[in-house]
């Protein structure tokens, strides 16, 4: 999300490795109901990671096209 200070509260940034995956030309995708279960608008997420927002019944459809999957 837009504005996040993870050291904050004792976390490490993951934008680094977000923009390195990015620059593997990796996708990320973000469950729509998670974000309307937590009040997040799509316009909350940094649009740096050029980031999908993707229905849950699509998600299993791009887990079995894809090798490699991250989840976090």
């Amino acid at each position: 999300m837009k504005g996040q200070m993870p050291k904050a509260i004792g976390y490490s940034p993951i934008d680094r490795s977000l923009r390195m995956l990015q620059d593997l030309k990796v996708k990320y995708h973000v469950v729509q109901e998670s974000l309307q279960e937590r009040g997040i608008k799509s316009e909350d997420i940094d649009q740096a990671y050029s980031i999908e927002v993707t229905p849950l019944d699509k998600v299993a459809q791009i887990i079995q096209r894809n090798q490699v999957i991250i989840s976090f």
